[in-house]
This record gives C-alpha cells, structure tokens and sequence, in this order.
C-alpha cells in the first residue's frame, strides 16, 4: 500500500492531472493532426465546423511551430487541392513548396517591387513614402526636409517616383543636395526600389507559391516588403465577388514581425473568410498577436511558450487558467494546447495534443558515383511498403534511412538489404520501383 502511494505521488509531479473536459469525440473530416493527450483520439481540424477558418500558432523556437503549420498547408492540399501564398522570411518553405507541386518567387529575379511607386499608385500619403525611406537611412532633420519638399514636387508632377528620380532630384539642389544624394544611392540595387513594380498577386492567390525575402539586406526591407505583400493582398481580396475565389490559404509566419507595420493584418482576419481565404499566422511570442487575430482565429494551437510574460498575456485574455498554464509549460517538442471555436457550440474547446503526426518533406538521396536519385520520404517510403514484405525488413530499412540522414550510397543499400536477408530481385525491383536506372543498379552491384 505504502508503495501504492509512493507512487502515485512520483506520477503527480510528473504529469499534471488536467481538469480540462477532453471532448469524447471529434469530427472524421478535415486536416488531421494528431491524437489526443487523455483519451488518444485522433483530433481532425475541419475549417468547415469552426467559427472562422483562421488558426494562430504560438509557441517558442523548436517546440514544433513550422511543423505544424507546414502539416497542415500539405494536407490541406493534399486534402483540397487549395491554393497556397506564403510571405516567407527565412526561405524556410522551399520545401514545402516542392511537396506541394509550387513555386518559390524571389525578389529581383522572379518579381520586381518599387515599394516609391506603391505609395503613391495606392493613394497613400506623402508623409508614408517619407517615413518608408527615413526607416531605412535615417535621416538627419535637414535632409529629411529637403526630401519632403522633392516628394512633393514629384507627387505634383503625377509622374513616376522611382530611387533614380528622387537620387536626380537632390542632385540638383546647391545646398545639402550632395548629402541627401549620397544617402539615397546607398540603396541602389535594392530589389525592392526597382524603377517598376511587376507583381501580379492575384495570379499568386490562385496558384502554390511562397514569396522568398531571404536575399532582401535585413529585417527592416522584410517588414517593409511584407507589409506591402499583406497590403495588396487585400486589395486584390476587396476587387474578387463573395465566395469566388477557390480556397485559398495565406501563411504569415513569423507574423509577430509583421503586425506592428501594418493594418491590413487586421482587415485579412476580419473579413478574408468571406472570400474562401483563410489566414495561417504563426510566431514565438504571444505579447505581440493582438487581440483582433485572436478573436477571428477559429482555431489556437499554443505549444510551450518562451516568457512567463507570454502565459500572463494569455492567462489575461482568458486564452490560458492556471491549471493549462502549468501543463503547457511542461509540454515537450510537438505538444500543443488546442483552442478550438466552433459554429455549434457556444463554449470554447480546450484539450492536448499529445504529439503532433505532421507531414515529412525531407528528400532521400540515393548516390552512386555521379549519380544522384532524388525523391521525396513520403514516396521512397510508399515504395518501400510496397515492395518490401516483410514488417521486419521494412523497419529495418526504414531505419537505416533515417540514421544516415537519408542522404545513402546505394551501394552501401545494397549490402545492408542483402544482410537483413533480402534477394537481389526484390532489390532490383524495389530499386526500380523508385525509378532508378538498371545501368545504375548494374554498376552499384559490380562495385
């Protein structure tokens, strides 16, 4: 008996008992993700049942925030055949892009921006190009004046404001025009101050893309060129009929970076579902998502967070009670809350995932002198289980892969799938299967 309560005791601290009501049961449609904490049963994420199609995902780096997000955009179209645009500030979704059949478009080479001439084709003011510029060189008073008195004969001119145009200007004022010069130039060759914009969104919202801001100088170009992307998105969003567009989805990642620079953020969330768009925004600190994202989000996933300041800053919108609190901060890698708003429902769903099952979109390698066979996990290991019978042998592989990195010498395959007990036609036709060349399967057996 003592040791009954010994143990008992050791379980508690160790695993939290949650008073959260884990809902019995869930809808078999939608995107799956994962089962359960309590109860083990598969959680399916159906945009169609929640209140609104968007999802926020919070959490620290590498609790498993990107996996989930990319999990979900694959399945979904996978799942749906929906179109896909993702603002992409690290060119962390080439990947994911190549899984889903889609295009990554760089700045310069795929597309050009002349973020001048935006301001001024979207009517904005004067005042928004001035302060675009002063973010990025920091002027001093003096300068900043004369450019201000430039914008606006340009303005007036209704001609093109491009970086050569205001770089003439200044060139041809006597006094302080040499200095405000030489600050413009420093941005010459910038992609995102070309002498036209050509970048067609609505062709991107109605396709699988990811927009690559990796070549731009620094965080300050991403926000600029990200809040220009979300502007026009919604623009274009406000031009489309009601329900016309086919479902679409609309990744910020890293959205934190992106809230502070614009309103349109706000607007996307509000009123994108009516358009089939719906939003995905993922980031590490719950401070920075306002509360006009979290009302609109029809779904929360919340892994472990990076403050205590994040879980005050839940806890205080009533995301978070104490008790999920203290669960959440014992979560592992790929342990999530679920935060769940449904149309029939007027209470709020709260349970845990146990860990997240996401999608896979790291190639395998399979090298043999100068060859070089490509393909995606996904389908090297539909081949294997295809191919190979044996459950035994098919771990076996499917191990070795994942030990080498899934970067593997065939020969070396070889001799391992000959050592678990498999013959040289079953390697030959699981080997052709994957579309390898006999001449290379020939030439790695030789050798």
């Amino acid at each position: 008996m003592n040791n009954v309560h010994t143990n008992s005791a050791v379980t508690s601290k160790i695993m939290p008992i949650c008073g959260m009501s884990e809902p019995n049961e869930f809808s078999n449609d939608g995107i799956y993700i994962g089962k359960t904490m309590i109860y083990k049963l598969p959680f399916f994420l159906d945009k169609k049942a929640e209140i609104n199609p968007h999802i926020t995902i919070i959490g620290m780096t590498g609790s498993g925030t990107s996996y989930l997000l990319k999990s979900i955009v694959a399945r979904s179209v996978m799942l749906n055949g929906c179109n896909v645009a993702v603002i992409d500030w690290n060119n962390e979704y080439s990947k994911l892009i190549s899984f889903i059949g889609g295009r990554v478009l760089s700045i310069g080479s795929d597309f050009k921006i002349n973020l001048l001439d935006m301001y001024c084709a979207e009517n904005r003011s004067l005042k928004s190009a001035l302060d675009l510029l002063n973010r990025m060189l920091n002027f001093e008073q003096s300068q900043r004046s004369l450019l201000h008195i430039i914008l606006k004969e340009q303005l007036k001119s209704k001609k093109s404001i491009t970086l050569q145009s205001l770089i003439c200007a200044a060139a041809k004022v006597p006094k302080g025009g040499h200095e405000l010069e030489s600050k413009l130039s420093e941005l010459m060759g910038s992609p995102i101050f070309c002498d036209e914009t050509d970048f067609d969104i609505k062709r991107i919202l109605s396709g699988r893309f990811s927009i690559n801001l990796s070549s731009l100088k620094d965080d300050i170009e991403r926000s600029e060129v990200s809040a220009f992307v979300v502007g026009i998105i919604t623009k274009a969003m406000h031009e489309m009929e009601l329900g016309s567009q086919s479902d679409t989805i609309v990744v910020l990642d890293e959205a934190w970076r992106l809230i502070e620079n614009t309103n349109e953020i706000g607007v996307l969330f509000r009123e994108a579902r009516k358009y089939n768009i719906s939003i995905i925004a993922a980031t590490q600190m719950a401070s920075d998502i306002n509360n006009e994202i979290i009302a609109n989000s029809g779904c929360i996933f919340l892994f472990r967070l990076q403050s205590e300041q994040d879980y005050l800053t839940l806890n205080s919108i009533g995301i978070l009670d104490n008790e999920s609190k203290d669960m959440l901060a014992r979560l592992g890698i790929g342990s999530c809350m679920v935060h769940l708003a449904l149309k029939d429902s007027s209470s709020i769903r709260k349970f845990f995932i146990g860990k997240v099952d996401g999608v896979d979109f790291e190639n395998v390698k399979l090298l043999c002198g100068s060859m070089r066979l490509e393909i995606s996990y996904k389908r090297f290991e539909e081949c294997t289980k295809e191919y190979i019978g044996d459950a035994n042998c098919l771990s076996k592989i499917l191990s070795y892969i994942a030990e080498n990195s899934r970067n593997v010498d065939l020969r070396a395959f070889i001799i391992f799938m000959q050592s678990i007990g498999l013959k040289r036609p079953e390697i030959i036709a699981y080997l052709r299967s994957m579309e390898l060349r006999d001449l290379a399967i020939v030439d790695a057996y030789e050798k």
